[in-house]
């Protein structure tokens, strides 16, 4: 008999006691529509933010998959510890994505989605969300404008929001750092403190986030060189 079997299976004057597995709760779950515009490809797409904490007796590791569904439509996606996320905020451990999106990043469907949970014993959670915003659209159901970022000094972020966040990357693409800015203008300054420091840096992404909607809007990555 192996370890495992003999704490799960006790023998108790001829009457075995075997362990159940536990039955998995989602304890919390984040969920967010960002609408992205990449100016290499020169449109806008969408990506979906799907982060779930898992409470589990058997541990979070027992979690198998999460399966994000759209009955109605039947998209859905499968992740799993090979192409999932993991993140620790004191003893909460959060699962998920940044980056689902459709093939071609085309919209994704309105209404409700489904989010399952799976354990190694095929133990479920569940719950719903909703995706309201259709893709690209600004508040007045006008087309979203192309955004762009003109060359300076100083740079000018155009068609984007004017509270903003600014990610900054270098040359393979590691995290740099990030400025928070309420204005369109940018210098190398915002971004990084000595000339050395700014000269590594090669790309720029902006975020936003529409309190309203509850959905992000981001923008990039531009290409930029600081000289001082």
């Amino acid at each position: 008999m192996s370890l495992g079997l003999f704490f799960c299976g006790l023998l108790a004057g001829g009457l075995i006691v075997s362990c159940t597995p536990s039955q998995p709760q989602i304890v919390q779950s984040f969920t967010q529509l960002n609408h992205v515009f990449d100016p290499s490809v020169g449109k806008w797409q969408e990506k979906l933010a799907v982060w779930v904490q898992v409470d589990n007796k058997d541990g979070w590791g027992d979690v198998t998959s999460v399966v994000v569904h759209h009955p109605a439509e039947r998209i859905w996606w499968r992740l799993d510890p090979d192409n999932w996320s993991v993140q620790q905020q004191g003893e909460a451990v959060w699962i998920g994505t940044n980056s689902l999106q459709t093939a071609d990043g085309s919209p994704l469907p309105t209404g409700t989605w489904d989010l399952t949970v799976v354990t190694k014993a095929q133990k479920t959670a569940e719950m719903e969300f909703s995706l309201t915003a259709p893709l690209g659209l600004a508040s007045s159901g006008a087309p979203k404008l192309e955004p762009v970022l003109a060359k300076g000094p100083p740079l000018v972020l155009k068609n984007f929001t004017q509270q903003y966040l600014v990610w900054a990357y270098d040359s393979l693409g590691a995290y740099l750092g990030t400025a928070r800015k309420t204005d369109p203008e940018l210098s190398g300054s915002d971004l990084a403190s000595t000339p050395s420091e700014r000269s590594k840096i090669r790309w720029l992404v902006f975020y936003s986030f529409d309190k309203s909607t509850g959905n992000g809007t981001e923008a990039g990555p531009f290409p930029v060189s600081f000289t001082n």
